[in-house]
């Protein structure tokens, strides 16, 4: 599970990167943390996950990192049900591509998951993980949000042909680091922090929002927003 090797076997190609969380899985590591492992693993046998319809992640992160630093971090995290009150309005279509540039938990990435579902029913596991993608700043969002993504897949990923890539990135959404995709979202959604209302009614600041989105083709100029 830590190395990442059983999602490998089990159709998700990324769940594990090895990055911050890989000296977890050294050996002299692994000896210490085991014990503790085999316990968490136990309890986590005595829930049902195929159920899930909601971030249940979310509380679970706010617990592990503490209130300042996610505000230093501009971390604000959007209930559940104002995310499904959002997603409502806005028309999605089979080629419709979304980007959370700020996904926290998952949250908009799982409802838009359950919507495309249920909307287009045929949509593979890849087909859908291919059209949703989200960015973080915090590598334990980004894995939190790749759980959340993986959750709300469900039994789609058991008959996956291949191994499916689940596109959540570890980044600053207003950095280089945006050339990683290489193409563009019809729509992007989320709970920006990096905006004040002053910021939101500025029609300046407005403009430069919209020019860098276009400089790192985030969006078309047709794009909603």
């Amino acid at each position: 599970i830590i190395t990442g090797d059983i999602f490998e076997r089990l159709n998700v190609s990324n769940f594990i990167d090895k990055d911050f969380y890989g000296w977890v899985a050294l050996e002299d590591n692994f000896r210490v943390i085991a014990p503790a492992f085999r316990i968490i693993s136990q309890q986590l046998d005595e829930y049902d996950f195929t159920q899930v319809r909601e971030d249940i992640l979310k509380g679970i992160y706010q617990e592990l990192v503490d209130l300042e630093t996610r505000h230093g971090l501009g971390e604000y995290y959007t209930p559940d049900w104002l995310c499904e009150k959002i997603v409502q309005h806005i028309d999605i279509r089979r080629d419709s591509t979304f980007l959370d540039p700020a996904c926290g938990s998952g949250s908009f990435l799982r409802v838009i998951i359950d919507r495309l579902k249920a909307k287009y029913p045929d949509m593979s596991a890849a087909e859908i993980a291919q059209h949703v993608a989200g960015i973080d700043i915090h590598p334990l969002s980004v894995q939190i949000s790749k759980n959340t993504m993986l959750l709300a897949l469900g039994e789609k990923i058991r008959h996956a042909p291949h191994p499916v890539k689940l596109r959540v990135f570890l980044g600053n959404a207003l950095s280089e680091q945006l050339s990683i995709f290489n193409f563009q979202f019809s729509i992007v959604i989320g709970n920006p922090p990096w905006l004040t209302y002053k910021d939101v009614t500025n029609k300046d600041y407005q403009d430069e929002l919209r020019d860098l989105a276009h400089k790192y083709r985030l969006l078309p100029k047709t794009a909603n927003v």
